[in-house]
């Protein structure tokens, strides 16, 4: 049958870091203290499937946090990793396809998987992920001025990680995931025939050590 399970952080805050200036740490820290009280619920099926998943964002965050969140719920929507109803051993591969949406932009994402180890109960697997979008997207953020449009021209995401993890728990016990995102966005003002693109490049790097 399904798996329900809750999450909440009551605390969240950023860790000390010498390699960035205390200005920087601060002002991240501010904001990212607003997010104290987060919980939300998922809901996954028994071959991995995220089926639903939810989040309660806590009062008076602004559009950006919200925009931030909202990536992060996408995120936990794609972070089951399915495995085939055959059998499979080490070496096998196999690839799942779904379509997620930010902001009005339509990504189809595409993930292998390869099962490199199998012991004991305990499974490690190589990801590799491509995102791609049709361009010609209207795209909708949270906060955009009135009158002002951002249509898509260009989307690239790659994606790669591993991920080891028991068979009897859900969350994994070791994962290292990187995900690289080269964006084009036309953007047109009020009142104005020309427009202008702009090009954002969005760099993650996320470990996961369970405890």
């Amino acid at each position: 049958g399904d798996i329900y399970y809750e999450f909440s952080y009551p605390n969240i805050d950023v860790k000390d870091d010498t390699k960035v200036s205390p200005q920087i740490l601060n002002a991240v820290r501010l904001q990212i203290k607003k997010l104290g009280g987060i919980k939300g619920y998922v809901v996954v099926d028994n071959r991995g499937y995220t089926k639903q998943a939810n989040i309660v964002l806590p009062t008076g965050l602004d559009a950006n946090l919200k925009q931030t969140m909202q990536q992060m719920l996408d995120s936990i929507k794609q972070m089951s990793m399915p495995v085939p109803q055959e059998a499979v051993g080490v070496g096998s591969q196999w690839q799942v396809t779904s379509m997620l949406n930010t902001s009005g932009m339509n990504i189809k994402q595409m993930t292998t998987y390869q099962l490199v180890s199998l012991k004991d109960g305990v499974v490690t697997l190589n990801v590799n992920t491509v995102q791609a979008a049709l361009p010609s997207q209207k795209l909708t953020p949270p906060g955009l001025p009135s009158g002002v449009t951002l249509a898509l021209k260009s989307y690239e995401g790659v994606g790669q990680g591993q991920v080891t993890m028991a068979l009897n728990q859900l969350m994994p016990i070791h994962s290292t995931v990187s995900m690289h995102n080269n964006i084009d966005i036309a953007y047109k003002s009020p009142g104005k025939v020309e427009e202008t693109t702009m090009n954002q490049k969005i760099n993650i790097e996320l470990t996961i050590n369970s405890k």
